[in-house]
């Protein structure tokens, strides 16, 4: 596939004036359907909206990102919380991907890897406390983590020459492998609060596009992130 990481790049834009904590909602609260703006090889189910839910835990909370069908208010929608979700998708916190379920894509390589893109940052706003931690960056070639550099620089951060050096000599670039079921994808990206860390999500290659795995593996190892 394309080593072009353009979705993810005009999808942190577009999320972007929505990150600061400590995500306080107000009237000029976050459309998450103009997701599909930027990840334009991904729509919704018919009948079906891309909506979230606040979800407050200890040290932190975040939104959850959920398929709320059109007729339904978000207020209904988690008033019937319980009903909606069976109570193992409520205990294991598999709930907070079934709205990748109703997502419509063109099956294309570049449209899973849209589909991570929305799994790994589509909750990265309205973030407090704790949970500011989720800040991965996708970084798809050397030009990306050199620019990421930059950005850290401008905050006072800087990445070890170590760090440098192992991810100069491994390859940047996204996979996307197709099986007759499923499809990989692998991607770096970068957390100040970890480094580079490989994610490597498995999905159902026919629609529903189920996350069946999500694992990560870390490649270069920094912490660079404040103390909150």
């Amino acid at each position: 596939m394309s080593e072009n990481a353009d979705p993810f790049n005009a999808f942190e834009e577009l999320i972007r004036p929505y990150l600061s904590p400590p995500g306080v909602i107000n009237d000029d609260q976050i459309d998450v359907g103009t997701f599909f703006t930027v990840l334009d090889l991904l729509r919704m189910e018919e009948g079906y909206e891309l909506d979230f839910l606040y979800e407050t835990v200890a040290g932190g909370g975040y939104p959850v990102l959920i398929a709320r069908p059109s007729e339904v208010s978000i207020d209904e929608f988690a008033e019937r919380f319980e009903e909606i979700f069976s109570e193992e998708e409520r205990e294991s916190g598999t709930f907070r991907d079934k709205y990748l379920e109703y997502v419509r894509i063109d099956g294309s390589a570049d449209a899973f890897f849209q589909l991570s893109i929305l799994r790994l940052m589509g909750f990265h706003f309205y973030l407090s406390w704790h949970s500011i931690e989720f800040d991965d960056m996708i970084v798809c070639e050397m030009e990306g983590v050199d620019e990421l550099s930059l950005r850290l620089g401008a905050e006072g951060i800087t990445i070890d020459m170590d760090t440098y050096k192992t991810v100069r000599s491994i390859s940047l670039a996204p996979v996307v492998g197709m099986d007759t079921e499923t499809v990989e994808v692998s991607f770096i990206a970068f957390t100040k609060y970890g480094g580079f860390e490989r994610h490597v999500m498995t999905f159902s290659r026919e629609f529903p596009h189920a996350l069946i795995s999500y694992d990560t593996e870390t490649v270069a190892f920094c912490f660079v992130g404040g103390i909150h």
